[in-house]
């Protein structure tokens, strides 16, 4: 029916054209003459004068200053210190005035095609049907998108409660922190928006992807076996040439020995790294006893790379040990396969130089350095940390071990309701979890969610450094930081001066950063590689500094970037998941071995193997980034590799099935960043919310009320108490002594305040909080969580 009464406009505008030609048809050559002449006149005319291209000019400059104008303008109103406000908010305004002028265009179009009378036949173009209506299906389309989109939007906010929006847990129970201590919070809060919220993500998704990085399937040459710590390799690429494997490549990262100027947080380790490069390869005796091509930079004389010598990668047969494996090598080129042993670097890369094709793949270091510490005969560590700094609680003296295991998964800048929004797959697993050890109707672990958590203070130094630390630079005072060394007060350093190579320990960086550095002042350099660094067993950071991810703070690359974050096609969070899950294997492995009895049965801690042997228990803490950017699209694309992880761990590593084993998973502090946090109180709010589950057996509770000389139970009572109660960093610190089994004590100003820190297996006699500074020094400035509450009573 549209063609056909489409077809008829058009005839009867044809019609209307004719009759307009026959009126003015000349009767003689004279009038035709007159006639051609004004025509001819008028395509003359359309050549622009020179008045027309000033005028042209004008408004081009016009339209330049103006934008000029806005730039300097949002530059000037947004903090510099917020760069991604600012980009964000330019990017918003770019696409409103290029919309603008975009429809506007379309409008003006539109009105000549269909509506201005013909004249003279002169425009071909717009006798064109096909032009016609592909601009009009463009136009339907455009606008159709637009309507729905907004519709999405102004539906959010017509149905948007924003009081239970913030109240969001990752369980299903509400969790409110003004609440538990007896508040309320704030009304005025109703009149904010939950931005992230009015985002269709669905539809963004659409466009994105969910996957993020993208790598051509079947296209990889290169697989580890976790379970025999071999890297098994393609003998031959793609294009028939043969594998390079490195071991090192710093000629391609930001640790390459000329570090930029603007990341003074990795400058000594790269010049640590590179030091140890040269003491293990450095000269050609070193390489050759080492079986490695050294490549150096021919202008700076930095080693570059460091290469596996093609002598010694010899092609093999190989049965494939599982269907994983089996499936991976069906699309190789080769039958045949190189076989690596892992350990000897942090990082491995296999390159196919021809096609410019690299794979990346990270793995725990073999590390000798666990046997340097040592345990005398009271378990009691010779430890060099500051013992004012350490107060010894009141414990048995019969029980010197650890309450358990733990792994902490942690992602900064993560809230509590951003994990809500933007793990639906995590939150689904956690919940099925939950019901699943619920309804199994033995004793087994359970899922711990705190109803009110608050920061310590704005940002990551303000909150994870109390989490590791029990202090803070502002809770010490400036003029008193050099005087305590914050790492000899982190959980890593107290443990493994207690226990020695018992407690096997980890911290995973998921950036080109020196968080010991940079946020806790360590003043030992390290390099990050994988290697030990005073308590930490496995420290690293530097594989991370691939160029492809940067180091950078940038709003486009690196750590902060608003887009997907990659190395050789894949996401940077997936190559740190698997880390951990291949240190973790080694490290139940050990476990295993060292909880073994005499009848070959894993008993874990039965009395007849009550010794503390290498590699009892781990602690290990894996740090993330992905939540750390303005536009709250890039944690969502976490979700189904940290689901894939959790799975892991429980089907394949067992990991739940030791009561010993406890899982962390939290966020530092909400985010700041974006205009989100800029220029909402709802988004003031959720930054002083982060993230935080627990997953812990009850048996944990029973060995801290053991340590303690409690009876049984008391711990477990205290436990889920706390979880209604506001908790803080310093209480977190506190809570992870006790489940390492040693005595700490946060900074002594924390504990003079009016509600001072406590474990979270320790009851609260404090009275409920009615402000900020019942928990903060005089020294803090940032908002709590208690800052957003108001008294029940209104007043």
């Amino acid at each position: 029916m549209t063609r056909i009464g489409s077809a008829f406009l058009m005839r009867l505008r044809s019609v209307r054209h004719e009759n307009h030609l026959k009126e003015s048809i000349p009767s003689n050559s004279n009038s035709h003459a007159k006639l051609v002449k004004p025509l001819t006149g008028n395509v003359e005319s359309k050549k622009l004068r020179p008045q027309q291209r000033i005028n042209s000019l004008r408004l081009l400059f016009l339209a330049f200053f103006f934008l000029l104008g806005i730039h300097i303008f949002v530059h000037w109103a947004v903090p510099s210190k917020h760069r991604q406000s600012q980009e964000i908010l330019l990017g918003l305004i770019r696409v409103f005035i290029d919309g603008t002028v975009w429809l506007i265009s379309t409008l003006l179009c539109l009105y000549h095609l269909l509506w201005v009378p013909l004249k003279h036949a002169l425009s071909k173009v717009r006798n064109g049907k096909l032009y016609r209506w592909v601009l009009i299906i463009t136009v339907g389309i455009s606008v159709g998108s637009v309507m729905l989109v907004l519709s999405s939007i102004f539906f959010s906010i017509w149905s948007m409660d924003t009081i239970s929006s913030l109240r969001l847990g990752i369980l299903e129970a509400s969790c409110d922190p003004c609440e538990v201590e007896g508040l309320r919070l704030n009304p005025a809060l109703r009149r904010s928006w939950v931005l992230p919220d009015m985002i269709p993500w669905r539809l963004v998704e659409r466009f994105r992807g969910r996957q993020g990085c993208h790598r051509k399937r079947g296209s990889n040459i290169g697989y580890i076996d976790e379970m025999t710590e071999m890297l098994v390799v393609s003998s031959l690429c793609r294009d028939g040439s043969k594998p390079r494997v490195f071991l090192e490549c710093p000629g391609n990262s930001e640790m390459n020995g000329q570090v930029d100027t603007s990341m003074d947080e990795i400058v000594t380790g790269d010049k640590k790294y590179h030091a140890e490069l040269e003491a293990k390869y450095g000269t050609p005796e070193k390489a050759a006893r080492e079986g490695v091509i050294v490549h150096r930079n021919s202008k700076t004389g930095f080693i570059s790379a460091v290469e596996i010598a093609p002598s010694k990668l010899t092609p093999v047969r190989r049965e494939a040990p599982h269907l994983r494996e089996l499936v991976v090598r069906l699309q190789w080129p080769s039958k045949e396969v190189l076989e690596i042993p892992l350990g000897r670097s942090a990082a491995y890369m296999v390159r196919c130089q021809e096609m410019k094709h690299e794979e990346f793949f990270l793995f725990p270091v073999k590390s000798n350095a666990n046997g340097d510490w040592g345990v005398n005969d009271t378990n009691e560590a010779n430890t060099t940390h500051d013992q004012k700094s350490v107060v010894t609680d009141k414990v048995t003296e019969e029980f010197h071990e650890p309450a358990g295991n733990v792994l902490i998964i942690l992602i900064d800048a993560l809230s509590r309701q951003g994990a809500r929004r933007s793990l639906p797959r995590f939150v689904k697993w956690v919940r099925n979890f939950q019901k699943r050890r619920l309804s199994s109707g033995t004793e087994s672990h359970r899922v711990f969610e705190p109803k009110g958590i608050s920061t310590l203070g704005f940002s990551t130094a303000g909150n994870l450094c109390p989490y590791l630390t029990g202090t803070t630079i502002v809770g010490m005072g400036y003029d008193r930081e050099l005087n305590i060394d914050m790492m000899n007060r982190t959980i890593f350093n107290i443990a493994k001066g207690k226990y020695g190579p018992a407690i096997s320990t980890a911290f995973t960086v998921g950036s080109c950063h020196d968080f010991f550095e940079a946020l806790v002042g360590n003043r030992e350099a390290s390099s990050g590689s994988g290697g030990p660094l005073q308590g930490v067993d496995y420290y690293l950071y530097q594989p991370l500094c691939h160029l492809e991810y940067s180091g950078l703070h940038s709003n486009f690359e690196g750590p902060y970037s608003i887009f997907r974050r990659c190395i050789d096609g894949r996401q940077v969070h997936e190559h740190v998941l698997d880390y951990t899950k291949y240190l973790l294997r080694r490290q139940i492995r050990q476990r295993a071995d060292a909880t073994r009895c005499e009848d070959g049965m894993d008993s874990h801690d039965r009395p007849c193997n009550a010794s503390l042997k290498k590699g009892k228990y781990f602690f290990d803490l894996s740090y993330f980034l992905e939540a750390h950017e303005g536009s709250h699209g890039v944690i969502r694309l976490v979700d189904d590799a940290l689901v894939d992880f959790m799975r892991h761990l429980e089907e394949d590593l067992r990991f739940f099935d030791d009561p010993l084993n406890t899982f962390i998973f939290a966020g530092d502090h909400g985010n700041h960043m974006g205009p989100y946090f800029e220029y909402t109180n709802a988004g003031q709010f959720e930054r002083t919310t982060p993230a935080m589950l627990y997953i812990m057996h009850p048996e944990v509770m029973r060995r801290v009320d053991l340590r303690k000389g409690r009876s049984a139970g008391e711990s477990m009572k205290n436990f889920d108490d706390r979880m209604n109660r506001l908790s803080t960093p310093l209480d977190f610190y506190m809570t992870l002594g006790d489940l390492t089994g040693v005595s700490v004590r946060p900074y002594e100003e924390y504990m003079k305040v009016k509600v001072p820190p406590a474990s979270l297996f320790d009851t609260r006699v404090e009275p409920s909080m009615q402000g900020c500074y019942d928990f903060l020094t005089d020294l803090h400035t940032s908002l709590c969580s208690l800052s957003f509450c108001i008294p029940r009573d209104g007043s």
